[in-house]
């Protein structure tokens, strides 16, 4: 009986010792037994001549987490998103500046009346990004070519946002807006007009005032359209708020990183973010909320995404528990007599205490768990944010804060002052692209990188013109 494959090449003379006193064995047993022992031997023979290492190897497959964090960077790639300044870029041409960029979730049912708004700003050079929530065909529209689109069925507006639109997509736009599918525009509405209003008084979180659609709750008057004389007449464009309602909110690209750092990664509905984006961005500088009744549009209501209220109202008291929590050991802190260590509640696990024997927890139940350490001392942004909070309950507090003037309008020190300087004391309104002197570039990527890299050349080469002027010699060549 052959114990090895008729195809396979003989065994090693250095293993002819090994294998006698098999091969004499195997000749007096029984042929089931000596069936089982051809195969235990010949996967033996296999494992010695094919030299496979009896250790495992050392890479991890990256659905299975290391024993030690050494690799955990491998969990986190950054991908291609990094600003761009040294001439080198991940696209070929890349992405120009635009005025702005507009994310809407659509569906079949919204695609009839959202399909104008998308095309009106497609026409106004916006760039459109498209969060599909169902399985409707959009190939019949012409534009919908240079559109961009993700979908995943029956998610949420701020879904998308959170991991589709982080703040180095942003960044390449002047503004975004973040829109649901049932707007309606009035006629003559314009995109480009609307965002240079919101560029001249440096407005950082904006939306338009509501012609219809308003819904019988506590921002139902500070949402609606103000149609006054003064708005009619121009003298006023609209009122700054304490608050910009989730529906159509439009973001600088100098508010988003921080409106976009707060959206949690497991929301639903997002119910109580919005509560969150005034106090927060203004005490960092992005202190100018709006809501705009110049150019007001129609709420259509069409509600066509459904949702449980009860499953809302608990996501709203555990976002409002998460925005609180630190004002919450701010005044444990301020109420010890000599606040040296303190018992602090830790939200967040790193993934070395989840490697960590020591951090044993039973993730079932996600019990809290306390650190002994320091007495926590906040910053001035976070003294401010729950001193404002000490006088607006989270959720409750919606109101206009004043008209928006023409005083109101930059550049200068105009552009600067905040509405509620009683709680942003020493905060300056930063510009709508952000805290630098200058507005941001028109073109980004690698034409940016090469126009600064020939400016450098030009340099060189005219003061090795000037040097050979002053030696007496000849401008040889030409730039």
């Amino acid at each position: 009986m052959a114990l090895l494959p008729r195809t396979s090449a003989p065994p090693s003379p250095l293993l002819k010792p090994l294998l006698a006193p098999l091969l004499a064995s195997a000749r007096t047993v029984s042929r089931p037994q000596a069936a089982v022992g051809a195969m235990l031997l010949t996967a033996f023979l296999y494992w010695f001549l094919l030299g496979i290492p009896t250790t495992l190897p050392t890479v991890y497959h990256r659905l299975i987490p290391p024993h030690t964090t050494t690799f955990a960077f491998a969990e986190r790639e950054p991908g291609n998103l990094a600003h761009i300044t040294n001439g080198i870029a991940p696209r070929d041409p890349p992405l120009a500046r635009k005025i702005g960029l507009l994310a809407v979730p659509v569906g079949a049912k919204s695609k009839p009346h959202i399909r104008p708004v998308l095309e009106l700003f497609d026409a106004h050079g916006f760039d459109v990004m498209l969060f599909h929530y169902d399985d409707a065909d959009w190939s019949d529209v012409p534009a919908y070519k240079r559109w961009t689109a993700v979908k995943a069925n029956r998610q949420t507006k701020y879904w998308y946002a959170k991991r589709f639109l982080p703040p180095q997509v942003v960044d390449n736009y002047d503004y975004l807006y973040l829109w649901d599918d049932d707007v309606g525009l009035p006629d003559g509405w314009s995109p480009t007009d609307f965002t240079r209003l919101l560029k001249d008084y440096h407005l950082h979180v904006a939306q338009p005032a509501l012609l219809s659609g308003l819904r019988d709750n506590g921002q139902r008057n500070t949402v609606r359209l103000h149609n006054t004389t003064a708005v009619r007449s121009g003298k006023h464009v609209g009122r700054m708020t304490n608050f910009v309602e989730v529906m159509f909110p439009i973001f600088s690209r100098a508010a988003w990183p921080c409106a976009w750092r707060l959206l949690p990664f497991d929301g639903v509905s997002f119910w109580g973010t919005d509560n969150a984006w005034y106090p927060v961005c203004a005490a960092h500088g992005m202190c100018r909320f709006a809501v705009v009744d110049a150019m007001p549009v129609h709420h259509l209501d069409k509600r066509l995404l459904g949702q449980n209220v009860g499953a809302n109202l608990r996501e709203l008291d555990y976002y409002r528990k998460m925005v609180m929590q630190p004002c919450e050991v701010l005044e444990q802190t301020n109420a010890l007599v000599s606040p040296k260590e303190i018992d602090l509640p830790k939200l967040h696990v790193s993934a070395e205490d989840l490697d960590d024997p020591r951090q044993a927890s039973d993730h079932g139940n996600s019990p809290a768990h306390v650190v002994r350490g320091r007495a926590w001392h906040p910053t001035p942004e976070v003294n401010a944010i729950c001193a404002y909070f000490e006088d607006h309950r989270f959720g409750d507090a919606f109101y206009s804060i004043r008209n928006i003037t023409l005083a109101d309008k930059g550049p200068g020190p105009a552009a600067q002052t905040c509405p509620e300087a009683q709680y942003w004391k020493g905060v300056k309104n930063v510009p709508w692209w952000g805290d630098s002197a200058d507005p941001p570039p028109e073109s980004t990527g690698y034409w940016l990188g090469r126009e600064d890299e020939l400016a450098k050349v030009r340099a060189i080469k005219q003061r090795e013109i000037e040097e050979r002027k002053k030696l007496g010699g000849k401008n040889k060549g030409s730039w």
